[in-house]
């Protein structure tokens, strides 16, 4: 092992710097940190990685750590029950007639009475039930039903071979050997827990892409102006340090929940009366709005229940962070939707989101179907493993939605 001496560098600078007898200096830290190597070196050229006291002896692993840190989905839950056999899903609307008069009142009515009273005399009954329609028991009045079918799915595997015999020489134990191959398996449950929140995250941007595009949106910028008459903030960015905006914006926001309860066509473009519950509500928002929330407003109002918004989920993003740390991306939309509404063509939708409030029957994720199969080699004496994913991620754009922008969303037909 190298050994470095640092009293020199600690006695001069470190220990002075941090009890204040000299200024913060430029400090070279390599021969106090070490940052690790990916291979060491045995030979003559280095001495490092020999015993200090006898040279011909190597220095011997003393530890070894496997990072096995287990990862969390941190996408919204989505996830709704599954069905086992049969693929397609059919879901099924109606819509009951228009209200009619009320045939037990009315002047049709009592001149009909009287009109079957006379027609019973003269035993002409059956003219006066054509002749007052409205009194016919054996009308038939059919609901009008509609049908959507869903019949798709998406699917991908993670293959990865295990070679116990070849192996072991590389570990000093069984156990050792067995961390090493659970390590392994830990990181596949990563890398495809993180491909299935991906997943989610996009199943509610193409709903939030269908919703902007049927007109089921406010934006907080404009509405604001508009309800104030204070200049809405430039930017998003700007908005998010705005006391008065975000003060105005929780109360909108959570009176567009109180609304989608209500029976009404308004938050879905196919002008289906229908209602969200609170029990059926999904609301998710920014992390920045959010901290934007808890800074500016819950930390410095006495009464903070009044500008607090309850029953919410939170995403750091909506499809990705973006490739710098303070990227705008988080809080980005950027999809192309579907040939919906009747259209012709698809069409790109780009906006900036900071939240959205939806019907958890609107966007969903179901029959998810986990699974690793197996394969021996004996010839090869190793073992290849494959971890499948199939699931059906899934909008209806009839459910109730709405989604919260800052600044008119972009639309253009592909």
């Amino acid at each position: 092992m190298k050994y470095n001496q640092i009293s020199g560098v600690l006695n001069s600078t470190i220990e002075k710097a941090m009890t204040g007898q000299i200024a913060v200096t430029k400090e070279d830290l390599s021969n106090i940190v070490d940052v690790g190597k990916a291979v060491l070196d045995y030979t003559s050229v280095s001495t490092n990685n020999f015993n200090d006291f006898i040279s011909g002896l190597i220095d011997q692993v003393g530890k070894v750590v496997f990072w096995d840190r287990v990862y969390r989905s941190l996408a919204p839950k989505i996830e709704r029950e599954s069905f086992e056999y049969g693929s397609v899903l059919m879901k099924t609307r109606v819509t009951a007639p228009d209200f009619r008069d009320n045939a037990s009142h009315g002047t049709n009515a009592l001149s009909g009475l009287a009109g079957i009273w006379a027609d019973a005399v003269s035993n002409s009954q059956a003219a006066n039930i054509a002749n007052y329609p409205e009194l016919d028991p054996f009308e038939i009045v059919l609901p009008e039903a509609e049908v959507k079918f869903y019949n798709s799915a998406v699917t991908f595997e993670c293959p990865i071979t295990i070679a116990e015999k070849q192996l072991k020489t590389a570990f000093r134990s069984a156990a050792e050997m067995s961390a090493f191959i659970a390590t392994i398996e830990n990181r596949i449950i990563m890398k495809k827990t993180i491909a299935t929140d991906a997943l989610i995250y996009r199943t509610i941007a193409n709903f939030m892409g269908l919703k902007i595009l049927g007109g089921q949106y406010i934006d907080l910028a404009a509405t604001y102006a508009a309800e104030t008459g204070n200049t809405a903030p430039a930017t998003y960015l700007l908005a998010k340090n705005d006391s008065n905006f975000l003060r105005w914006a929780v109360a909108k926001i959570d009176m567009m929940k109180s609304y989608m309860a209500e029976a009404s066509v308004l938050f879905n473009d196919a002008g289906y009366l229908t209602f969200t519950p609170d029990s059926k509500a999904k609301l998710i928002m920014l992390k920045d709005f959010e901290v934007a929330l808890k800074s500016n407003l819950y930390s410095s109002t006495y009464h903070d229940e009044f500008v607090k918004l309850e029953g919410y989920e939170v995403v750091n993003d909506w499809q990705g962070t973006g490739n710098t740390i303070n990227s705008a991306d988080r809080s980005k939309l950027s999809v192309t939707v579907g040939k919906v509404f009747g259209a012709s063509q698809n069409n790109d939708v780009e906006a900036t989101v900071v939240a959205t409030l939806f019907d958890i029957d609107g966007c969903c994720v179901c029959n998810e179907d986990p699974r690793t199969t197996s394969q021996y080699n004996g010839r090869g004496e190793y073992t290849n493993f494959f971890y499948k994913w199939d699931a059906r991620y899934m909008n209806d754009d009839v459910e109730n939605g709405l989604v919260f922008v800052y600044g008119t969303p972009t639309i253009s037909h592909v």
